[in-house]
């Protein structure tokens, strides 16, 4: 299922940035981010040989969310298909799309890329690597793509019946400590404390009143993903 808080988030960033940038035109940033992520989705999704029904649908939601019209509907195809062929420039496309737009925007497009790599609920290991290396090429540091890659999955297992207990159990604690930005030998003083540096970020009583509603949803959601991976954590070392 489609993260509809994290499209959000990107729509949210490319109108800031508009407003914050007046030598880069808002319609400018939004093409160049909607060019270079279609073509890499098509790159992504035919990287081991294969395009499944569920990427497929993955992308056309993305284009439903992103309220393209027929045009650019049409346009977001041609790339996705473009993608997919053997002569599709990938370095060009992240050149131009790391030069036009800020680091933010950057970890949401890297965001989808790696939630289509888990359109299906079991992310391909080939895809993922792809993913990698485009994540280092526009500057998205490894930390930052495993808080992301953690939080994907969290929502995966979470809505996945058919993975076992133990192994379910196992990878959600692992991803619990990416999303408090710790590792799993780290002391109970310093979970506590990584918990409450990341409620800082999220709480909604510390953020800017001006945040539209639909931002002020994101927060929200990321906070019930915090707290809860630090409650797993709690549960698992009996704090």
């Amino acid at each position: 299922m489609l993260w509809l808080p994290a499209i959000l988030v990107a729509i949210w960033v490319l109108e800031r940035i508009s407003a914050e940038n007046a030598t880069k035109p808002e319609g400018h940033i939004k093409a160049v981010f909607r060019h270079a992520l279609f073509a890499t989705m098509g790159y992504v999704a035919k990287a081991d040989g294969r395009v499944s029904v569920g990427e497929v649908r993955f992308v056309t939601q993305l284009m439903d969310e992103m309220e393209l019209n027929s045009e650019q509907r049409k346009l977001a195809q041609n790339l996705f298909r473009e993608g997919k062929t053997p002569d599709f420039r990938l370095d060009d496309a992240l050149q131009r799309l790391s030069l036009t737009c800020p680091p933010e925007m950057l970890q949401v497009f890297v965001l989808f890329l790696m939630w289509l790599v888990y359109a299906d609920g079991l992310g391909s290991n080939i895809k993922r690597r792809v993913v990698w290396d485009i994540a280092s090429e526009v500057g998205v540091s490894r930390e930052q793509l495993d808080e992301i890659e953690a939080v994907i999955r969290s929502k995966t297992e979470g809505a996945s019946s058919s993975s076992s207990e133990g192994a379910s159990s196992s990878s959600s604690l692992e991803d619990a400590y990416k999303v408090l930005k710790v590792s799993p030998g780290a002391s109970d003083a310093e979970i506590k404390r990584a918990y409450r540096n990341r409620v800082k970020d999220f709480h909604p009583d510390g953020l800017p009143p001006e945040l539209s509603e639909e931002i002020l949803r994101f927060a929200e959601e990321r906070m019930k993903e915090i707290t809860l991976a630090y409650e797993r954590i709690r549960q698992a070392r009996n704090l």
